[in-house]
């Protein structure tokens, strides 16, 4: 007994382009489902969740130390740490100017540094809803 020649070559089709699709590179990672609102907090929950898609820039369910100085410092800012092209860095023998830097006057290094819990410097969805 034959198959109709439509049935096989649909049913190929079909395997084919959900198999692209799982193979898509743009798919976003899956993010967690988030935990149920506490009572009386559903109106303020969503407005947190919407605020983490619009501060994440890229998409990756992540704040980055880039997407936090552009969400707190203006469009133009720069990550709090950024380098110019040309700022040098002491020799290499010179210990005496390597005290780490003070970052404290930028509110986006401080929001990282309490939402960070696992020390990753990026903040998770989990993070931000915590």
């Amino acid at each position: 007994m034959r198959t109709k020649p439509s049935s096989w070559a649909g049913a190929l089709i079909l395997a084919l382009s959900a198999g692209a699709l799982a193979d898509a590179p743009n798919n976003p990672p899956p993010q967690p489902a988030d935990p149920p609102d506490p009572p009386g907090t559903t109106l303020y929950m969503g407005r947190l969740r919407a605020q983490f898609v619009a501060w994440d820039l890229d998409g990756d369910g992540f704040l980055d130390k880039s997407e936090l100085a552009k969400a707190f410092r203006g469009t133009d800012a720069k990550p709090y740490d950024y380098k110019k092209p040309g700022d040098s860095t002491p020799a290499s023998g010179d210990l005496t100017s390597l005290k780490k830097p003070d970052y404290s006057e930028y509110p986006d290094y401080n929001f990282l540094i309490k939402l960070d819990q696992d020390g990753d410097g990026m903040i998770s969805r989990a993070e931000f809803m915590t």
